[in-house]
């Protein structure tokens, strides 16, 4: 057999090799600068790894704010808030007029979660409030949320306004 169609085989049977190594996603460091890269080039956030604990924070978190505001438990209600958030004073949700009177049932339809840092994001949802006398009505509600002491908290809910 011939040196050169030898050495030629052997280098293509260790590309085909290599490029099986980075197969359905996989990562690797080509260029050795210990970023690793998708097989598409791109490289890997080590933040996103993190993001999907987030996401279920920040959801659980939201469930609770809904749960609340449903229930008109303004105990569970008031832990949800950031210390430093001008809406956790507590003689606001003690009114009659903050709480909806009537038995209300919220359901999330769609929830984006936007990362501004580390420790800052957006919650933004497409909410369907329904009660006995004015029926579905469909809203968007913004929560703006911030780490502190290790869990999220919101810092400022939206006014919840009519879905477009």
């Amino acid at each position: 057999m011939d040196r050169r169609t030898l050495l030629k085989g052997t280098a293509v049977a260790t590309a085909l090799t290599l490029a099986g190594c980075t197969e359905n996603g996989e990562t690797a460091d080509p260029d050795g600068n210990g970023e690793e890269e998708t097989e598409n080039g791109a490289a890997e956030d080590p933040v996103d790894e993190d993001r999907d604990e987030d996401d279920e924070e920040l959801a659980t978190l939201s469930e609770a704010y809904w749960e609340a505001f449903e229930d008109g438990d303004s105990d569970q209600y008031s832990q949800l808030f950031h210390s430093e958030s001008s809406y956790g004073n507590q003689e606001t949700w003690d009114k009659d007029d903050y709480w909806v009177s009537e038995e209300l049932t919220v359901t999330v339809e769609d929830r984006e979660i936007a990362y501004h840092t580390d420790t800052t994001a957006t919650i933004t949802e497409q909410v369907r409030w329904e009660t006995p006398e004015e029926g579905e009505t469909d809203l968007e509600s913004v929560l703006e949320v911030e780490i502190e002491d290790g869990e999220w908290k919101i810092v400022a809910p939206s006014q919840a306004r009519p879905a477009q």
